[in-house]
Order: C-alpha cells, then structure tokens, then sequence
C-alpha cells in the first residue's frame, strides 16, 4: 500500500537528513512516497535533500517560494500520486521511530472502515543521531498529542476536509487534526512520534497564529 509521507522545510539543512532517515528506515513496511516542500530555504536544506534523493528515489522535492507552513503543505498534497492510499506528515526537525508505519498501517488492515490513526508523542531535545532515538541520560515526556506527525490518514478523509487553512501558521495543524478526527474513524495505536523541542519554526512565519487555548478549546470539543 503506498503511503505518502508530506515533509515542509525551512531553512532544515542541520535537520532534514535525520528526519528523512527516520522515514527511509520504514521502507519494508510500505510502498513510500516522501514528498518535501522546500518553502523557500536560504541554507543548504534542497542541497542535503538531492544528495540523499540520488540513493533513495522515493524522495521527492519540491521547491517554492516561502509561503508559510499550510501552504507547504497544501503543495504537498497537490504532488499527491494516484495510487497513495495514505497520507502522513513529519516537521523536518523531528523523527518517525523505527517499525511506527509498520504498526499503524496494520490497524487498517485489520479495519477497513478505520479512516485515521495516531500515536503517543514523546518530545525530547536532544536526538541520538546514529540510532534516531531520545539521547539516553534524562527522561522525556510522553503525551497524547494533536500532531499532525503522529497521524496516518486514509486520502480520501484528507481530501474531503481540503486541505490546511491557509490563514494559518503553526497551529493549523491541530485544527486540521481535529477536523479529522471528528469526521473518522480513529483509533490511538501503541506507537510514538518523537517530536524535538527547542528548534525555530519548520517554515518562516506569515500570518497570526491562534493562541494554544483556542487549539484546546477544538479539540476538547470533538
């Protein structure tokens, strides 16, 4: 089944590799699409992306002109191939643990009506760059999240809510995570997303963002 993991970037140069690593150790568990947005990087993020892409043709990139990270996404969802049957999303500084997509697609198989999964969130600050796992030494937090990188969604529930609100700029994506989860079927999976804290912005700012209540307030009401 192919999945299509959407990954906006910028100014990601120190970053990016990481988190398509992350992504590229998941290869056996499906058909991988990973579609990068480039929103405009003034630093070397497109140079670190082709160089993996000449090894790994299952990474696209894609660049525009900074537009602010709803519209990144909005282009990845256009760049969309036809056999996709799942999408997903990954901050470009943060990491898809090791046999994560294996788990969660599994609860697709074994429901088809399912629409959408998600995972626990641990975030930490500082990442095992060999292992792509939380630097040992310290605990990290672990919650049950409104990211949008610890969901897999069917393409189909993603195309009927049409897209990310572009007024936008970070919490967008809880919104949108909300909306999902309000018009599927979901279910939380016993796997996690390992979020970094700690790094700017994953495209440059272009609109107000809604305070964290008014997030709070949607999701609680779902």
């Amino acid at each position: 089944m192919r999945l299509s993991v959407i990954v906006p970037a910028y100014n990601r140069e120190r970053y990016i590799a990481s988190a398509l690593r992350s992504l590229l150790w998941q290869r056996d568990a499906t058909d991988l699409d990973i579609i990068v947005i480039d929103d405009g990087s003034t630093d070397g993020t497109a140079e670190v992306v082709r160089a993996m892409m000449g090894e790994n043709p299952c990474i696209r990139l894609f660049q525009q002109v900074n537009m602010g990270i709803a519209r990144a996404r909005n282009t990845g969802l256009r760049q969309l191939l036809p056999q996709t049957r799942f999408v997903s999303f990954l901050d470009s500084d943060d990491i898809s643990p090791t046999g994560r997509f294996k788990a969660d697609l599994a609860c697709f198989e074994a429901d088809p009506g399912l629409d959408l999964t998600y995972s626990l969130i641990m975030q930490a600050d500082r990442i095992d760059e060999e292992n792509l796992e939380p630097a040992a030494g310290r605990p990290y937090p672990t919650v049950r999240g409104i990211s949008m990188a610890a969901g897999i969604y069917r393409r189909d529930l993603v195309e009927s809510i049409g897209g990310f609100d572009e007024e936008f700029v970070q919490g967008e994506a809880s919104i949108t995570c909300c909306v999902c989860s309000n018009a599927a079927r979901d279910t939380c999976c016993p796997t996690l997303s390992l979020s970094t804290t700690g790094a700017t912005p994953a495209t440059s700012p272009r609109s107000t963002t809604p305070s964290f209540a008014d997030i709070c307030v949607l999701c609680i009401n779902r």
